[in-house]
C-alpha cells in the first residue's frame, strides 16, 4: 500500500541481495470451534507497537462502500523505511465516487508528529486520528483538501487473521500479522471534498497490521478479495512470494455470517485464472479466483471475478525521478490496482445451503517486480 518513500534508494540497495531459499511459515488450518473463532482480539492487538528495526512498519487500513457504489479507502502508516527519519508517518485518503470522479489526499509527517497508545486504539499522525474500543471506532483525517469524519460500528467480532502470523526464516524471526478490528461494520459520517460536504452511510472493514519485513522483500503478487452481502462477509488474502521463498505462496480466509465468525483459516485453496493487461503499467494480472474450502462441517466453493477497475497507483510516484528510477531498476516497481467484481459462491454451514451472488465485491491486486 502507499507509503511514500518507504522504498527509497538506500533501503533498496540494502535489501536487493537476497539469500538462497528462505523458509515460509504459512497460516495454520486452526480450530474452527465457534468459541475460539469469536473470542475476540487481545488488547495488545489494538495498541501501537513501535520498534527500532529498520524494516518495521505498522498500518491502520479502513475501507467503506455504500449502495450507490461510492468507496472510501484509508491508510495510516508509521515505519522506519525512510533512511533519514525513524517512525515517519503517512496518511493517505481516497474517495471514489460512483460516477468515476476520484478525490485523494496524502500527507507525510516526521516521528515527532506521531503518537500512539501502547495498550488501546488511539493513533494520531499529524492531528489525523483513529480512536475507539470495540465495537465503536472514529476516524478523523484531512489531507490535500479531502476530509473524512467517519464512525465504524463493528457488526461482527474482531479477529486475528488466520489465527496467527505469517513468518519467514527458520525461526520465523521475520513476520507479518494483521488484527481485523472490524471484519464488517456499519459506517456513518461525512466526506468533505471540493467544497462539498457529503453524508455517508454504508458498510466497512478495518484492520491493523504490523511487520518487521518490507512487503517487496518477500511478495511478488498480493491478491485481496472481499465480499459484503446482506449478512455474509468474506475476506481472502492470497500472496505469491519471491522465488527464493519456500513454500512459494499462502492463502488465508475469514467468513462472517450474521454477527458471528464461522471461518478463520489458512486451509483455503485458491485457483487463479484469466488475464487482464493494465495498459499504463504493462502488468498482466489474473481476474478470476476459484475458491475451495471444506473443514469441520463448513464448505465454501465458487468463483469471484474482478470486472471493473476503480483506481490504480504506482507506489513510487511521489519519489523524485532519480530515486524512482534507481528503486525500479534495482529493487521493485510496485503497482496497486483497486477493482470491483461479482461472485457466485455456495456456502454449506450448520445444515443449510445458501448461494451468494448479490454481494458487493471489492478486490485489490498488488504487484512487486
Amino acid at each position: 500500500m502507499l507509503m511514500l518513500g518507504c522504498l527509497v534508494c538506500l533501503s533498496a540497495l540494502a535489501d536487493a541481495a537476497f539469500a538462497s531459499k528462505i523458509v515460509t511459515h504459512p497460516y495454520p488450518p486452526g480450530s474452527q470451534d465457534p468459541g475460539i473463532l469469536n473470542a475476540g482480539l487481545p488488547d495488545l492487538e489494538y495498541g501501537y507497537h513501535p520498534d527500532n528495526n529498520s524494516s518495521w512498519g505498522e498500518s491502520w487500513y479502513m475501507l467503506a462502500l455504500d449502495e450507490a457504489g461510492n468507496q472510501i479507502w484509508v491508510l495510516f502508516s508509521v515505519s522506519n523505511y525512510h533512511p533519514l527519519y525513524k517512525f515517519a508517518g503517512t496518511v493517505t485518503l481516497f474517495y471514489y465516487e460512483a460516477d468515476g470522479e476520484t478525490h485523494q489526499g496524502h500527507a507525510e509527517f516526521q516521528g515527532k508528529d506521531v503518537r500512539g497508545d501502547l495498550e488501546r486504539l488511539d493513533i494520531d499522525i499529524g492531528g489525523n486520528t483513529i480512536k475507539g474500543a470495540y465495537p465503536t471506532y472514529r476516524l478523523k483525517a484531512t489531507a490535500e483538501g479531502l476530509s473524512l469524519d467517519l464512525i465504524y460500528e463493528a457488526e461482527a467480532p474482531d479477529l486475528l487473521l488466520g489465527q496467527g502470523r505469517l513468518g519467514f526464516g527458520n525461526k520465523a524471526e521475520e513476520y507479518w500479522t494483521v488484527g481485523v478490528i472490524a471484519p464488517r461494520a456499519k459506517v456513518t459520517g461525512t466526506v468533505s471534498a471540493n467544497g462539498r460536504e457529503i453524508p455517508f452511510l454504508g458498510k466497512g472493514y478495518f484492520d491493523h497490521g504490523r511487520s518487521n519485513i518490507k512487503l517487496p522483500k518477500f511478495s511478488k503478487w498480493w491478491f485481496v478479495l472481499r465480499i459484503f452481502d446482506k449478512d455474509f462477509n468474506l475476506g481472502i488474502i492470497n500472496m505469491i512470494f519471491k522465488d527464493n521463498y519456500s513454500p512459494g505462496s499462502v492463502e488465508v480466509m475469514y467468513v462472517t455470517l450474521g454477527d458471528r465468525i464461522i471461518v478463520n483459516t489458512g486451509a483455503v485453496k485458491i485457483r487463479r485464472s484469466g488475464s487482464v493487461e493494465h495498459p499504463e503499467s504493462g502488468v498482466v494480472y489474473p481476474d478470476t479466483f476459484e475458491i475451495e474450502y471444506d473443514l469441520e462441517g463448513t464448505k465454501l466453493t465458487g468463483t469471484i471475478k474482478l470486472t471493473k477497475m476503480i483506481g490504480y497507483l504506482n507506489v513510487l510516484d511521489r519519489l523524485s525521478a532519480l530515486a524512482r528510477t534507481v528503486v525500479k531498476t534495482l529493487y521493485t516497481d510496485p503497482w496497486q490496482f483497486r477493482l470491483t467484481g461479482e461472485a457466485d459462491l455456495t456456502l454449506e454451514h450448520a445444515g443449510q445451503v445458501r448461494r451468494i451472488t448479490s454481494g458487493q465485491v471489492v478486490g485489490e491486486v498488488h504487484y512487486y517486480k
